[in-house]
């Protein structure tokens, strides 16, 4: 009866402590899964670049946001100009979120804090990205080769015009003097009948 008693007491005991123990667990699996994140990936980009900004603000515990409240990123007005705010995004059902984010040309190669802000309120997580000067490329200038043909001029002698003089043949000399013959044989005749003409005349007249 004793031993009986005493069994049932130390199983007790056994069955406080392991409940205690589960119990501790759970708060702390709980508080782990309930912590807030955010990443940034790559950690190391060129200005000009897009990074993906990453991490999860939990729905219920202490650090918690609800659930229809998008998550507003952080850091200061060179990385998120004008003011330091940079895009807000929305949450999934679990307090997930996810965006990618380019990085502005003007901003000074550096090592940024983006903070977490939701609700209205800073979450109290941050992550760092470091930002580096675009890589420069160096272009070689193009080679160009020239050929120079030289051609050598031949010496062009001068033209020689030729001026051949052909003596009038026989039939030329025969149509000249046959010409010169018929002006004669005109004024011949011409002058024949103008002195018939004025001898008529005269015998009219007496």
């Amino acid at each position: 009866m004793w031993r009986s008693t005493r069994t049932r007491r130390t199983v007790a005991h056994v069955a406080s402590a392991l409940a205690v123990i589960v119990t501790a667990v759970g708060a702390l699996g709980s508080a782990a899964v309930a912590a807030p994140t955010i990443t940034v990936a790559p950690s190391s980009a060129p200005r000009g670049s897009a990074v993906t900004i990453s991490g999860s603000v939990p729905v219920s515990g202490t650090a918690s946001c609800a659930s229809g409240d998008p998550v507003q990123l952080t850091s200061t007005a060179d990385l998120f100009p004008p003011d330091g705010f940079g895009p807000q995004t929305a949450r999934d059902a679990s307090g997930n979120f996810n965006t990618t984010y380019t990085i502005p040309s003007t901003t000074r190669p550096a090592t940024y804090s983006i903070g977490v802000r939701c609700g209205g309120g800073a979450i109290g997580v941050s992550a760092t990205l470091q930002v580096t000067q675009p890589a420069t490329t160096t272009v070689a200038p193009a080679t160009t080769s020239s050929t120079t043909t030289t051609v050598a001029q031949t010496p062009t002698a001068p033209a020689v015009t030729t001026t051949t003089l052909v003596a009038p043949t026989n039939d030329s000399s025969d149509r000249t003097v046959w010409i010169v013959l018929g002006a004669i044989a005109l004024l011949i005749g011409a002058g024949a009948a103008l002195f018939l003409y004025r001898r008529r005349k005269a015998e009219d007249a007496s």
